[in-house]
């Protein structure tokens, strides 16, 4: 869930230790989102950190474009398909130091265990 708010208006989230959102602050639903990455490859697959947030937002949110940022390093043309689960969601775009793309999606969110060839630029 997301929340509208302001940075003056940010509380300390003990348990995490990061600012967020009063509980009170009004819900949103972003256009974008920018998610994390361990590894993602030009298919859109993605290699989160094992939390699955993210996923489970993006399966009941299937209209927010996704960006995963990585760096160059961790960036692959094809991932083994036997990294990812059922709930496994793809990104839209890949961003790295040295490139923005779009993602060769062939099946718009859920990993199918048929993996995509990507990308060819």
């Amino acid at each position: 869930m997301f929340r509208r708010t302001s940075s003056s208006q940010l509380d300390k989230n003990f348990k995490w230790g990061v600012l967020e959102a009063s509980s009170n602050a009004p819900t949103t639903t972003p256009e974008w989102i920018f998610v994390p990455a361990m590894a993602v490859d030009r298919g859109g697959n993605r290699l989160g950190r094992g939390g699955g947030f993210y996923d489970r937002y993006l399966r009941d949110n299937p209209q927010v474009k996704t960006c995963a940022c990585v760096s160059r390093f961790f960036l692959f043309d094809q991932l083994k398909t036997e990294f990812f689960h059922s709930g496994d969601q793809k990104v839209d775009f890949v961003l790295c130091e040295e490139d923005f793309f779009p993602c060769a999606i062939e099946s718009k969110r859920f990993f199918d265990g048929e993996h995509s060839k990507g990308d060819q630029r």
